[in-house]
């Protein structure tokens, strides 16, 4: 999978359906932090294998969000206090 594919992935299938239902706006760092939290709980995996998702993907999801927060902070959508990374 590309890069490109990686990214899409990891908002499609993570970010999206953990905060898809707030506005960015309306995005809070406590928001922020159970969503990664809730990464690495078990049941989470896309491949059928059972227990958490690896470090390396939790990492990168929040790698993406973190983007996308600094991205919108640029845009001026949201206020650099919840830059997270």
């Amino acid at each position: 999978m590309a890069i490109k594919g990686h990214f899409s992935f990891a908002v499609d299938k993570r970010i999206i359906p953990a905060l898809g239902n707030l506005y960015m706006s309306k995005l809070e760092p406590l928001h922020i932090m159970e969503f990664i939290n809730n990464l690495e709980e078990p049941g989470l995996r896309l491949d059928g294998k059972t227990g958490t998702l690896s470090g390396e993907t939790v990492m990168y999801c929040y790698r993406v969000l973190s983007s996308m927060l600094r991205d919108a902070v640029e845009l001026q959508i949201i206020p650099q206090t919840l830059v997270i990374g």
